[in-house]
């Protein structure tokens, strides 16, 4: 089935503010989303299981806190998406900024994963004209931080723009287990896991950077980290 919104402002949601199953399409276009995703774990204005399509939107301000994610008990926690989690995703026009996934807490017995400052997708994606700025990931004990803009195994980006974006893990959380203290920050602007295509994009001051525990942990790819890459930016 398909879904299609437009025009709407989106503030405030505490949790996710659309969330789709798998089998359907959404459109978003000319829609606005602020302050939204304070209690959720996974795309905090958009969660969609299957092929999103958004265009000349804005997603600001859009922050997942990791202490209201991670609930009781030990084991791994995923947070990713701070604006948008999808299975596959095109983009159009759209502006990310200020976007964020910010550890809040004390280090916690779980090892926390946290994916995508702005946007995580599970399979693939396409950004055209798109900007994103200042979008992070942030302030401590993260096991595994990457894509301070964006998360996705295969991505392409066309003529967008990526500016101050970071990935930050500089917990140390004074023990010598993995799970209180940070390992990796990857992809100041782009993490991803198989290829990166980028044509006439703009990247500055994108940066990632981690001081935490393990002597095989660091930071890799200030503005990109990825496997086979074509550049031409």
């Amino acid at each position: 089935s398909n879904l299609n919104i437009t025009g709407i402002v989106f503030d405030q949601c505490s949790d996710t503010c659309i969330y789709t199953e798998k089998g359907n399409y959404t459109v978003v276009e000319r829609c606005t989303f602020v302050n939204n995703g304070e209690n959720a774990n996974s795309g905090g204005s958009i969660n969609s299981n299957s092929l999103v399509e958004i265009r000349d939107s804005v997603f600001r301000n859009n922050i997942i806190y990791s202490m209201n994610a991670l609930g009781g008990g030990v084991g791994t926690v995923m947070i990713h998406g701070a604006a948008v989690s999808a299975k596959r995703a095109r983009m159009f026009g759209c502006e990310f900024s200020n976007n964020a996934i910010i550890f809040n807490g004390q280090p916690s017995s779980k090892l926390i994963f946290a994916y995508g400052g702005a946007v995580y997708i599970t399979e693939s994606g396409n950004f055209t004209d798109c900007t994103f700025k200042n979008n992070s990931i942030s302030s401590g004990f993260f096991y595994y931080a990457s894509g301070g803009a964006i998360r996705c195994p295969e991505i392409i980006s066309v003529s967008s723009t990526y500016i101050e974006n970071v990935v930050e893990t500089t917990g140390i959380g004074g023990g010598t287990t993995e799970a209180t203290n940070s390992r990796f920050a990857t992809g100041g602007a782009i993490n991803a896991d198989n290829s990166v295509y980028v044509l006439n994009n703009t990247f500055e001051r994108n940066r990632a950077y981690s001081s935490g525990y393990s002597s095989y942990g660091g930071s890799f790819g200030g503005a990109i980290n990825g496997g086979i890459m074509t550049i031409d930016s």
